[in-house]
C-alpha cells in the first residue's frame, strides 16, 4: 500500500519532555468525542506518564509520539499506544489519539504501519488488538486499512451520552500482517 504524505511521520518513544503536549491532547474532551471520560486534568495525566516512564524496565507499555517533519522540523501531532494484552498469548493492545487538524492525512495510517511493524518484528507479537466505539467511523476504517478484521462485537459495553454502544474488537495475526510499502523512500 502506497501513501502519498505532505510530511514525513515517525513515531518516537515519549519522554517526560512530551508531557505538556500529552496532557493537551488527553484533556481537550473534543479530542475524544466516542470516550465514556476524558482525563480530568492535566496533573492526572502527567502522574500517569511519569509512571509509566519510570516503569520502562517492564516494559509492558510502549507510548510514543507521532511527529511529522515540517520545514526540517519535527511536529508532534499525536501519540501510539501498545501495552500488554495478554502476555501469554503474545497478545498486544493498540491505542492513538491524533490532533484534529492532523486527521484525515493519512498521517495516523502511517504511523501505525509503524507502530504494526514494532509490534510483530520487534516485540514478536503474535495478535494485536485495538477496540473502538461503534460509531467512531473514521477508527474503523483505520483499523480496516492496515489490515485489522472486525473479530466481535461487546454488546452495549460502553455507556456514551446515556446510551449502551457498542464497542468493536479488531485483530491481526503475525502471518497475516505485511509490512508497507514505506512512501517516504
Amino acid at each position: 500500500m502506497s501513501l502519498s504524505l505532505s510530511h514525513p511521520v515517525r513515531l518516537r518513544p515519549m519522554s517526560l519532555d512530551d508531557l505538556e503536549f500529552v496532557s493537551r491532547l488527553e484533556c481537550d474532551p473534543e479530542q475524544w468525542p466516542f470516550e465514556e471520560s476524558v482525563a480530568p486534568c492535566a496533573e492526572a495525566v502527567y502522574d500517569k506518564y511519569r509512571q509509566e516512564l519510570n516503569e520502562q524496565e517492564q516494559r509492558e507499555h510502549y507510548n510514543d509520539i507521532v511527529e511529522i517533519e515540517e520545514q526540517g522540523e519535527w511536529r508532534s501531532i499525536g501519540m501510539m499506544q501498545i501495552w500488554s494484552y495478554v502476555a501469554h498469548r503474545k497478545s498486544w493492545e493498540l491505542g492513538y489519539a491524533l490532533a484534529s487538524p492532523y486527521e484525515g492525512k493519512g498521517y495516523a495510517t502511517h504511523a501505525l504501519h509503524q507502530m504494526l511493524q514494532f509490534a510483530f518484528e520487534e516485540l514478536r507479537a503474535h495478535k494485536v488488538v485495538a477496540m473502538c466505539h461503534e460509531d467512531n467511523i473514521r477508527s474503523i476504517q483505520l483499523l480496516e486499512r492496515v489490515g485489522m478484521r472486525r473479530e466481535g462485537i461487546f454488546k452495549e459495553e460502553l455507556n456514551w451520552r446515556g446510551q449502551w454502544k457498542d464497542q468493536y474488537f479488531y485483530a491481526i495475526l503475525e502471518h497475516e500482517y505485511k509490512r508497507p510499502i514505506d512512501p517516504q523512500s
